[in-house]
């Protein structure tokens, strides 16, 4: 790692239509050890909510050394208006500053170190302004994403920043090799994979060294808005490591469905690397406890117990359901790794069933990632989680006869993708049919009824009554 030679100012520019790509952003810088030694200033469009904001803002201390926020007067929305707002707002509030890194959302920092190698670069050649130039139609620009300095004055709000000042940023920037920047189309920006194969769409690149790739030089790479780069970099990165965690919550009036549940999951994927935490409140019967302990042991690579107080028994006027994810979610947090809410009414139909809903997160980018119901808008409690889950649901906590999952919607769905269909939900059956929130909880008391299955899904909820393990049984043999 370079040592730092001088302090960096990080600005964060994002509005309400960017905010999960920025959060994925911070969660990536965090998950490359962070840039200590170097502050950071959120530059915030004034149409996003506080609640927001404040999530940025945490997720942005445990980055960097000091963290400012800046807000546009009013809210702008539209290309390039509503970027040009934002970084001409930050170009005011860093003037006299010393320099500052312009990071889009879309800006991925591709190894540990990736600040202070552009910090080391930018004192070393003395410009002002540092950045990828490249030639469009006989004219040289410096790419938006780079490093900026001293008085840049507002100027033609309907074109591009770094187009618009062209004339002001080239004669005086250093092209740096540590920002790779590609664009590509309207519409059509790149997206990642490992390795390189012919016929690939144009806008695809790798980071094998082949083909259209990412440069073994750059520190960032921009423009990559769907997560890829982070996905295929977090592979290459951290082999084998941040594996999701099962919380199994279950209590005396659904251990014998969980029992089962557990003793299925052993016989369709032993010996997963994954740990679990077995939740359950103070008033469960032992046998269940230790029955499904035992077989939790076959099945996942740790497993850990979390006891919380039985509403029932204490006087606690709270729906037990929420009372149980708020406590176990809480103690979630102790682990740093995203965790699946997995009920006794959730069952595995594939081998590959866990790993197969790791992979879909990870390539999602967002924080949350579960079935979203259809009509209704929210995702089902089934769902993926991140370690600090109940910061984005402040309101939801404080509703605790409210079901948390219909209850966080308004806080938490724009970071949330869609599990569907590898996720399948149903809530019942309504005229034969199966449905996503309304009719009694579908019973595979026959294989015709398998039909119901969606032949993509890993996992099915909900299913109460045991019949679908069966099932599953039979096909097996």
């Amino acid at each position: 790692m370079v040592g730092v030679l001088h302090i960096m100012t990080v600005a964060l520019p994002f509005c309400s239509a960017d905010a999960a790509e920025m959060r994925r952003l911070l969660d990536w810088i965090e998950r490359l050890g962070g840039c200590r030694g170097h502050k950071a200033l959120l530059v915030v469009d004034a149409g996003v909510s506080w609640s927001d904001v404040q999530l940025m803002q945490q997720a942005t201390g445990r980055c960097f050394d000091a963290v400012q926020t800046v807000t546009t007067a009013a809210p702008v929305t539209g290309w390039p208006i509503g970027c040009n707002t934002l970084f001409y707002e930050c170009a005011s509030e860093m003037e006299g500053y010393g320099p500052w890194i312009w990071m889009e959302p879309d800006a991925i920092p591709t190894r540990p170190g990736w600040l202070d190698e552009i910090a080391a670069e930018y004192a070393r050649v003395g410009n002002p302004f540092m950045g990828s130039i490249y030639e469009h139609q006989g004219k040289r620009y410096m790419s938006g994403v780079g490093v900026f300095a001293g008085h840049i004055p507002p100027q033609d709000m309907q074109t591009a920043f770094d187009v618009v000042h062209a004339g002001l940023f080239v004669p005086m920037a250093t092209n740096t090799k540590l920002i790779q920047h590609f664009w590509g189309t309207p519409g059509v920006a790149p997206t990642f994979r490992e390795t390189h194969e012919p016929g690939e769409p144009i806008n695809t690149f790798s980071i094998d060294g082949q083909g259209q790739c990412l440069d073994p030089a750059a520190a960032i790479f921009h423009r990559c808005k769907d997560g890829s780069l982070i996905e295929v970099l977090r592979r290459q990165l951290f082999p084998r490591s941040d594996h999701i965690m099962v919380a199994f919550p279950f209590c005396s009036a659904d251990g014998h469905l969980a029992l089962k549940l557990m003793q299925w999951i052993v016989e369709l994927s032993p010996g997963m690397p994954n740990g679990v935490v077995l939740s359950f409140d103070d008033s469960t019967p032992a046998p269940y406890i230790d029955g499904i302990t035992q077989l939790a042991r076959q099945a996942f690579a740790e497993v850990h117990q979390f006891v919380y107080q039985c509403p029932r028994r204490h006087g606690l006027h709270v729906l037990p359901q929420s009372w149980a994810f708020f406590n176990c979610a809480e103690h979630m947090r102790k682990f740093g790794v995203p965790w699946l809410w997995c009920e006794a009414d959730c069952v595995p139909l594939k081998p590959e069933w866990l790993s197969a809903l790791e992979q879909r997160y990870y390539q999602a980018g967002l924080p949350f990632c579960g079935p979203i119901v259809r009509d209704m808008g929210h995702a089902n409690g089934t769902a993926i989680y991140p370690p600090d889950a109940l910061d984005y649901m402040p309101r939801a906590v404080a509703q605790p006869m409210e079901a948390w999952d219909v209850a966080s919607k308004p806080e938490m769905i724009r970071y949330c993708a869609d599990l569907q269909p590898l996720f399948q939900h149903v809530w019942g059956v309504h005229d034969g049919k199966v449905h996503p929130y309304i009719g009694a909880p579908p019973v595979f008391d026959t294989q015709q009824k398998m039909g119901w299955l969606d032949p993509r899904a890993v996992i099915f909820h909900r299913e109460k009554s045991g019949e679908l393990i069966q099932r599953l049984r039979e096909r097996r043999k």
